[in-house]
């Protein structure tokens, strides 16, 4: 599977309480380097890369206000947004969020609290 073929991960955000241990964990397990930039609403983003990729493979949110807790989303590529959405309701996943015919669809499993476990299918 390549990296953009349907089915593959093609981002990832962490949303910490903790980025250090965040970094601290990955950086030293799987060799991840970090970049923090700051945003428009003071926290803070870090892009996150693997050792040797030209480009960041995901992102790291830093605290938010009123502690949102731990959450970590993918974005999956999908080559029919819409089929997959009916596909993994029918499979007991709450939402989505999004209109139908739009290239990108949020929706939360079925296990586990509602802020936890997303899951973005972007299409071409």
């Amino acid at each position: 599977m390549g990296f953009m073929d349907p089915g593959s991960v093609v981002w990832f955000e962490i949303d910490t309480a903790d980025p250090k241990a965040v970094k601290d964990f990955y950086g030293s397990l799987l060799g991840w380097s970090f970049q923090t930039v700051p945003t428009a609403d003071g926290r803070t983003y870090t892009l996150i890369s693997a050792d040797g990729a030209p480009l960041p493979m995901g992102g790291m949110w830093g605290p938010a206000p009123g502690g949102r807790g731990e959450v970590v989303s993918l974005a999956v590529r999908s080559a029919d947004v819409d089929a997959d959405m009916a596909r993994l309701k029918d499979l007991g996943a709450r939402g989505p969020c999004g209109r139908p015919g739009r290239r990108r669809r949020t929706l939360r499993p079925a296990e586990g609290p509602a802020r936890h476990r997303l899951l973005r299918l972007a299409g071409p």
